[in-house]
């Protein structure tokens, strides 16, 4: 395939090659529908760079989500995902549900085959003090 002067070749992980011809799926979509599957999972604030971005933002303007590297090997995939966890939350819990979670997306939308999800928990975020609220009763 024939590239235009002044872009790069994008890295793509084949999925199926058959009689028909091959599927392949840009690294930029595994990591979309990866950082997809590790926003939803309860507890997971945000991931390294700030606070969890607008999905549909990131599609638009063909971003890579940050906290997420795909890696090829042979036919299958290895993702890395980095994490901050809310607080009081079970970070084993949090992390084994992101692997589940990332897997399950990775092979029902891609036909992916994971070889592992490693996460990584890059940070905590403590809740905000509530402030106390004395209210007053007005005797006159």
């Amino acid at each position: 395939m024939a590239q235009r002067k002044g872009t790069t070749k994008k890295e793509t992980a084949t999925v199926k090659a058959s009689d028909m011809g091959e599927v392949s799926i840009a690294d930029e979509v595994l990591s979309l529908l990866a950082y997809k599957a590790t926003i939803d999972v309860d507890g997971v604030v945000s991931m390294p760079g700030g606070i969890i971005t607008d999905l549909a933002g990131l599609i638009r303007k063909g971003e890579t989500p940050k906290g997420v590297r795909i890696i090829r090997a042979e036919e299958q995939v290895t993702v890395e995902v980095s994490v901050e966890v809310e607080y009081g939350k079970d970070m084993s819990k949090i992390a084994a549900e992101v692997q589940a979670g990332v897997m399950k997306a990775l092979k029902d939308m891609a036909g992916m085959d994971v070889a592992a999800v490693n996460v990584n928990i890059a940070g905590v975020h403590l809740a905000k003090p509530q402030q106390a609220r004395v209210e007053v009763e007005d005797d006159s």
